[in-house]
């Protein structure tokens, strides 16, 4: 006994307009869905999520371009024969539905700003990786012998090697997660991607170390408030009495810095001067010393509310109005009970 599965829909029949229907409303909903990830302002807590989504942007680009072409022509994609064909896709309409993806994908980038989101050129490049990924997938399909076995091979060499940087980041932040409560030591090379600099630069350095082998030299420029600022971490502090860190002072003259800590509801109040915690810093020329900083004095800082200890999101060393150029070493960043 033998059977025969049916056609999705049989096209001489009647039913091109009720599959016609049911794959726009497929198209439309992936289509909102792409457009709607990239301008809803998610809440992004901590480092690794923003990692994630860079990790997603050219595999996200490369199915959804996959999916729009099998919506019109199943076959182009590799699907069985018995998926009916609404409009053969030619490698022209494909690069049609390419140019479609990579407008989406710009003016989503373009809305981020208005979203809390940092829109990024990375971003772009990213989403027509996965694009050109996504579109030599389909010329494979088309192909035969060693021609497609080539082309499926570049498509996936392209998806990896524009995902090998978003993967070692992503590995690198759960390595931070899983050195909680160290903030930072800066044994690893990428850990530099917490922290940020104003009106100075960075670098890892094997000249001195508290705790491993690197620190991180910290070279700031003549100006009003040259430093370095740890942007991303574990942000809920709660079960810890003091934050402390390891200051080199490379120079001859006596450093002077600024430890400043604050909350996520900190930018909510307009980035009031006491609305955060500030603790003045004194190094002796040519000395190391071990700052600490007590976290209840941290949570009472705020003039007119608590520090939420559940959601401190930087910590800022810097100078002030400093006339020439300033080096200075950190390491080990912690928190400690």
């Amino acid at each position: 006994m033998s059977s025969t599965r049916p056609p999705e829909t049989s096209l001489a029949d009647g039913g091109i307009s009720d599959l016609l229907r049911k794959r726009t409303l497929l198209a439309l909903a992936l289509v909102a869905t792409v457009g709607g990830t990239l301008v809803f302002p998610f809440p992004m807590e901590g480092r690794i999520w923003g990692d994630l989504f860079d990790l997603a942007h050219a595999p996200v680009f490369c199915l959804s371009l996959i999916c729009l072409v099998g919506f019109l022509d199943p076959s182009a994609i590799g699907a069985p024969k018995r998926f009916a064909t609404i409009l053969p896709m030619t490698f022209r309409r494909v690069l049609v539905v390419a140019a479609f993806m990579t407008t989406l994908g710009l003016v989503g980038e373009y809305l981020q700003k208005f979203a809390n989101r940092s829109p990024s050129w990375l971003d772009v490049a990213a989403n027509s990786a996965g694009l050109l990924a996504g579109c030599t997938w389909v010329w494979a399909v088309a192909s035969r012998g060693i021609r497609r076995k080539l082309l499926v091979g570049a498509a996936v060499a392209i998806l990896l090697l524009v995902n090998a940087n978003p993967a070692l980041e992503v590995w690198d932040s759960i390595q931070q997660i899983r050195s909680f409560p160290v903030l930072a030591s800066f044994e690893r090379s990428r850990e530099t991607g917490s922290w940020a600099t104003h009106e100075a630069s960075f670098a890892l350095s094997d000249k001195w170390a508290t705790d491993g082998k690197q620190s991180l030299a910290v070279a700031m420029h003549a100006g009003q408030f040259p430093g370095v600022a740890m942007l991303w971490m574990n942000s809920d502090w709660t079960e810890f009495r003091s934050l402390k860190f390891d200051i080199k002072n490379t120079n001859n003259t006596r450093l002077t810095l600024i430890v400043k800590v604050q909350d996520k509801q900190h930018t909510q109040t307009g980035f009031e001067y006491d609305d955060r915690f500030h603790q003045k810093v004194e190094v002796a020329a040519d000395s190391v010393a071990t700052v600490n900083v007590d976290l209840n004095s941290v949570k009472n800082a705020p003039a007119n509310r608590t520090m939420d200890m559940t959601h401190i999101n930087m910590i800022d060393i810097f100078a002030v109005d400093i006339k020439e150029p300033t080096t200075f070493h950190l390491d080990y960043v912690r928190l400690e009970k």
